[in-house]
C-alpha cells in the first residue's frame, strides 16, 4: 500500500503541518522499505497477533496516542484528499460539525449483517450488545474521527485484542458514540 501513501503526500503540502501523520506499521523491515520518512510519524507493532490486521493497526495506534491530540482521523492508505480544501479550518470546522449534531446517519444494506453484528458483539457488557438494537451499517456514515477524550473510556468498553475479520473501527466506536455520548442515529434507507 506505499504506493496509495506515497500518492497521498505527494498530493499535499505536507510541509505545512495541518495534522500529523502517523503510519502505522506492522515490522520493522515494512518501516524500513518507507521511503518518505522524514514526513510522517512511525508506529510499529509489537507483536502483530490478530485476525484483523488493519483494525487492530487502527486501534493500537489510538491507544499509544490517546492521551496526544483532541481529535484523530483514522483512515487507510488509500484516501484521497483535496489539496484545496484541505487547511486547518476546514478540517476543525468538519470534525466540530460531527461532534456538535451527533448524528450518525447509516442505512439497510445486504452483504453487511455480519459486520452489524460482530461490530455490536466486542463490546464487553451484555448490556451493551442489548442497547444496540439497530440493524443499520453506519461505517462510511461520516469522515472516522474518534475523540481523544473518549478513547480510556471506549477501550475499557470492548476486547479489541480479540478481533475477528468482520470488525470494524469506526462502526465499532460510533456504537460507543450511540451508548455513551448522546449520539442519534438516522436511517437514510428510502424504503
Amino acid at each position: 500500500h506505499y504506493n496509495y501513501i506515497y500518492k497521498l503526500l505527494n498530493n499535499i503540502d505536507i510541509s505545512n503541518k495541518i495534522i500529523n501523520f502517523y503510519l502505522v506499521f506492522s515490522t520493522k523491515e515494512d518501516y524500513e522499505l518507507f521511503q518518505y520518512k522524514e514526513f510522517v510519524n512511525k508506529i510499529i507493532i509489537d507483536n502483530l497477533d490478530t485476525k484483523n490486521i488493519p483494525v487492530y493497526k487502527k486501534f493500537y495506534a489510538l491507544d499509544k496516542l490517546r492521551d496526544k491530540y483532541t481529535y484523530y482521523i483514522v483512515c487507510d492508505a488509500e484516501i484521497m484528499i483535496i489539496p484545496e480544501n484541505f487547511n486547518k479550518k476546514n478540517i476543525l470546522k468538519k470534525v466540530e460539525t460531527i461532534y456538535n449534531n451527533k448524528i450518525i446517519y447509516g442505512g439497510i444494506g445486504n452483504k453487511v449483517n455480519n459486520i452489524i453484528k460482530k461490530s455490536k458483539n466486542i463490546f464487553k457488557s451484555d448490556d451493551d450488545k442489548k442497547r444496540l438494537n439497530n440493524n443499520l451499517y453506519y461505517f462510511w456514515s461520516d469522515l472516522p474521527v474518534f475523540k481523544g477524550n473518549d478513547l480510556t473510556d471506549f477501550f475499557s468498553k470492548i476486547d479489541y485484542k480479540n478481533l475477528e475479520y468482520q470488525h470494524f473501527e469506526h462502526q465499532i466506536y460510533l456504537n460507543y458514540l450511540l451508548l455513551y455520548k448522546n449520539f442519534r442515529l438516522i436511517n437514510i434507507t428510502t424504503l
